[in-house]
């Protein structure tokens, strides 16, 4: 896993497979989401956890995150 490496750039292109494949998949916006926060990335990760949080409204480390974006 490339997130768990640390290569985010890499763990970011495997994510954009995932959702071209699942665009409903909300984990795959999350984990996007964290690699471009790592980046500092911001308006990215913005746009990738609001994008979790309209799949799933309850999805809390989502939030968390968002949160964190200053």
């Amino acid at each position: 896993c490339y997130y768990l490496e640390a290569n985010d750039e890499t763990a970011i292109t495997e994510f954009n497979n995932t959702i071209a494949l699942d665009p409903d998949n909300k984990l795959a916006y999350y984990w996007r989401g964290v690699c471009y926060f790592n980046l500092a990335k911001d308006a990215e990760a913005e746009r990738d956890f609001d994008k979790s949080l309209a799949l799933d409204r309850n999805f809390q480390e989502a939030g968390i995150y968002k949160a964190r974006i200053r």
